[in-house]
């Protein structure tokens, strides 16, 4: 290697030393965007009337195709995600939970109770996953290398900014046209 390279690595090793700890806080505000949550393509039926709930479950039975089924909703979501029916965790276990509904074609149905109180206001939710996403996270050791050069570009920009700023309050510069002598 050249001189200048071997200078830069040993620069950039102590410049990482030395901050260890402001490396760590950058390594943890960072890593987060190295996080994505399990998805499931979600096709629903959501009802308080039991007689429509029975034709969805025929017709599911049936294998008839979802869209066909009247009343359906297909959506995707996420399992960070703020949703109406996310909010019952049974629906969410269901989803993704240890024992997740597959995605193979079988159904299931949940009474969720509204108001604990007044037993009238539950309603039935008929769940199948047409397509599955699992979560991917990476692990700090995967993405170390570029988190270290990010934390170095940054403070080599944050440096290039403030030593022109410094320069400029330092020293007052002025342009003098000179003249070469005859």
């Amino acid at each position: 290697k050249f001189f200048t390279d071997c200078r830069v690595s040993v620069a950039k090793k102590v410049y990482l030393a030395e901050n260890a700890d402001s490396l760590n806080v950058f390594f943890e505000s960072r890593l987060k965007s190295y996080k994505k949550p399990a998805e499931v393509e979600l096709a629903y039926f959501k009802s308080n009337d039991s007689l429509s709930v029975e034709k969805v479950q025929k017709s599911l039975e049936a294998n008839k195709v979802v869209d066909s089924i009247p009343g359906m909703v297909r959506e995707k979501l996420t399992e960070t995600q703020n949703h109406a029916l996310l909010k019952t965790m049974a629906v969410r276990e269901s989803l993704f939970g240890k024992d997740a509904l597959k995605v193979d074609g079988s159904f299931k149905t949940l009474k969720v109770q509204t108001n604990e109180k007044n037993s009238d206001s539950s309603y039935y939710v008929i769940l199948k996953v047409m397509s599955r996403t699992p979560a991917v996270e990476k692990t700090l050791e995967e993405v170390r290398p570029s988190l270290e050069q990010a934390f170095i570009d940054s403070y080599v920009d944050k440096m290039m900014r403030e030593s022109a700023n410094n320069i400029k309050e330092k020293f007052v510069l002025k342009l003098e046209k000179i003249e070469p002598p005859n």
